[in-house]
């Protein structure tokens, strides 16, 4: 229900942007709206990325399945860093778009990607190991690459707000 929601608020924003872009616009405004579409989609895919993991956790709950506490240590791990991306994201289009600056972007990004090869690593070792059951680790591992993937949309959202940028 809610996915539909959020798909529909993007596709109508998306239409009046392209409304909007079909009228007589300086090439500024015209970048300004292709932008603006890039970051709308990669918004709505946050949301998809939400949606996802709480349909996981969901599923998770409704089989009594629960994770170790090693494994809710590495989820805890990046909720801090998938939250300061987010909120990075979100200072930034409420923001002066010509002072994006993408190094602590990039720097949230790298970690992420770490600590997310890292678990991904661990995670084929316990499986081997059993230490727990194949499927808690599909859970597991689709919550972790949820949060990684919602990383990457945002620093997407903030690159797209770069491009603006006439001074890199």
């Amino acid at each position: 229900k809610y996915e539909k929601i959020v798909d529909n608020i993007e596709i109508e924003i998306a239409s009046y942007l392209t409304r909007l872009s079909e009228s007589k616009l300086s090439m500024k405004s015209t970048r300004e709206i292709q932008v603006m579409l890039k970051i709308i989609s990669e918004i709505e895919s946050i949301g998809d990325a939400c949606h996802d993991m709480a349909k996981t956790i969901k599923n998770k709950n409704d089989e009594k399945i629960y994770f170790l506490q090693e494994q809710r240590n590495n989820l805890s791990s990046l909720f801090e860093p998938v939250e300061k991306a987010l909120n990075k994201m979100i200072n930034q289009l409420s923001g002066d778009y010509d002072k994006v600056n993408m190094d602590d972007m990039k720097e949230i990004t790298g970690h992420v990607d770490k600590v997310v090869a890292d678990l991904q690593l661990k995670h084929i070792k316990s499986i081997n190991k059993e230490h727990y059951s194949y499927q808690t680790g599909i859970y597991y591992i689709n919550l972790v690459e949820h949060l990684n993937k919602a990383t990457h949309y945002a620093s997407n959202v903030f690159r797209s707000l770069s491009d603006l940028n006439p001074n890199p």
